[in-house]
């Protein structure tokens, strides 16, 4: 069984969405994973620079990934729900929203909400560019 050579509307649409979606979301990824995984990198100034413990690290960086569990399947039945644009544009907007409050943390407790809700905010981003 052989395939024609003569493309479908169907190929040009596909070849449309991998020259011009997946560079995007490859891009979106990659920015999301740093952001799950940046403060492991930033521990030492972090620790530094706030005057925490080893202990309180810990619960921190424990409260990012439990937010990160805890609202996962929420996330992703909002996103069957609401639909992909919408999913990500509050998962980008509200996630840049909680960093920027995460920057004024002075204390432990601060730190902590601000791993949490930051979590929750960006957790949707990954299944979202799947979703597509």
């Amino acid at each position: 069984m052989q395939r024609s050579s003569v493309p479908t509307p169907d190929d040009a649409i596909y070849r449309k969405i991998t020259r011009r979606i997946v560079p995007f979301l490859s891009i979106c990824y990659v920015v999301n994973f740093i952001d799950r995984v940046n403060i492991g990198f930033a521990k030492l100034q972090f620790l530094q620079d706030l005057k925490l413990d080893d202990a309180v690290f810990g619960l921190v960086a424990g409260m990012f990934f439990v937010g990160y569990l805890v609202f996962e399947l929420p996330s992703n039945l909002l996103l069957e729900r609401i639909g992909v644009r919408k999913t990500l544009l509050r998962t980008w907007y509200c996630g840049a929203r909680s960093r920027c409050c995460s920057c004024s943390c002075a204390a432990q407790i601060c730190c902590t909400y601000c791993a949490f809700f930051s979590a929750q905010q960006k957790q949707a981003s990954f299944p979202a560019s799947f979703f597509t």
